[in-house]
């Protein structure tokens, strides 16, 4: 997967009490979890037929445009355990059992790559969801509450640092998880980074997650959506670039 993908994916993550009440630390350090968890769970083992759909709003505030600029992206991802599509502005992402294939419509560029083994497409949902597992080790809550916005919904905010002893081992210094705080559903996820780095913040929110039917289109193989069996691109592909990477072709 190219840099600019994995800037996208790497930077893109059941108790109600009245507002304003602080929750055991080391509760909410166990919900969170097991929210990431479900989601995992949820990308591999839905009903037959259906796939995770997430949909998600990702701005990126910079102390220095220069170098890293401002922007705001929507992303689509649909995905199970035999498929991953992700959309933006700028690129797709294709994925099944075997291929990978990135697709910049404005470079015009196919880049096709074998898919990594199943633990592997593991770490990548993890990547997707902004967080994976052995961060929450990582972490240390500071606090825990329950807010209430303009809209009268009811919002768990959870403000969490990285531990002095693991802060080397990560880019930024602090995050914030937003849920619904009756049914901890993930509405949002900010990180911001220490001063020093050219990116101040990553805001993620996420507008939609639950699971669809699968589209039809999904289930065909990636390679043959994009080249004809004699390798050329095909459709509304012809004329890209590829770069095909594949040990087996």
């Amino acid at each position: 997967i190219t840099m600019k993908v994995q800037t996208y994916i790497l930077l893109l993550c059941f108790v109600l009490v009245s507002p304003g009440v602080l929750l055991a630390e080391e509760n909410c350090l166990e919900k969170l979890r097991s929210v990431y968890s479900r989601l995992a769970d949820e990308s591999a083992h839905g009903k037959p037929g259906t796939c995770l759909y997430m949909n998600y709003s990702l701005t990126m505030v910079s102390r220095q445009p220069q170098k890293v600029a401002n922007r705001s992206v929507t992303t689509e991802i649909y995905t199970n355990n035999s498929f991953t599509r992700v959309y933006t502005d700028e690129l797709k992402l294709l994925q099944d059992r075997n291929d990978i294939v990135v697709i910049h419509p404005g470079r015009k560029v196919l880049f096709i790559r074998s898919a990594p083994a199943k633990e592997t497409q593991k770490i990548l949902f993890d990547d997707f969801l902004l967080v994976r597992d052995s961060l929450f080790n990582a972490l240390d809550v500071v606090s825990c509450t329950v807010t209430t916005n303009a809209e009268g919904r009811h919002l768990r905010v959870v403000h969490c640092e990285i531990k002095r002893s693991r802060q080397a081992l990560y880019a930024y210094r602090e995050l914030t998880f937003t849920l619904d705080a009756q049914d901890w559903s993930l509405v949002g996820v900010e990180v911001k980074y220490p001063p020093g780095i050219p990116l101040a913040s990553v805001t993620v929110v996420y507008n939609t997650i639950g699971r669809r039917a699968t589209p039809v289109e999904f289930t065909g193989s990636v390679i043959r959506s994009v080249l004809a069996l004699s390798g050329e691109p095909t459709g509304t592909y012809k004329g890209y670039t590829v770069t095909d990477q594949r040990k087996t072709k």
